[in-house]
């Protein structure tokens, strides 16, 4: 029986292992339906903006939650892209707002929120 030489197969275990499939570490492409929640503090109010595909979901949270109620609260949003300001329209579902708009790259939301004779504005990055 003839033995089998280590040097002599390197280079063919080599090129095996060369020719394996390398799983991509870090390379995540961006589901347009699921990204990540944007978060700003104010005085009065902490808002969370969670973008999905068609729609944005915006939460608004009182810092003193006894006394605040979503249907207490006067809510004004406007989308800033290309530096024009834009109106949108939104509705009261449940605990949150949800505005129907898909911004574009490098647009901005600003959430105007009115309780009991204060006004607080949130200016939130979107993409």
């Amino acid at each position: 029986m003839r033995p089998i030489r280590f040097f002599a197969s390197a280079p063919v275990l080599a090129a095996f292992v060369l020719m394996a499939p390398v799983p991509k570490v870090g390379a995540q492409t961006e589901n347009p339906d699921v990204r990540a929640p944007r978060l700003k503090e104010g005085r009065m109010f902490t808002v969370t903006v969670v973008p999905a595909a068609k729609e944005l979901k915006v939460f608004v949270v009182g810092h003193e939650q006894a006394r605040f109620k979503v249907d207490d609260l006067g809510f004004h949003a406007f989308i800033r892209s290309g530096g024009k300001m834009k109106l949108v329209t939104s509705t009261k579902r449940d605990d949150h707002f949800v505005i129907q708009a898909q911004p574009s790259s490098g647009s901005e939301l600003k959430v105007k929120l009115d309780f009991e004779g204060k006004s607080e504005e949130h200016d939130i990055q979107l993409k």
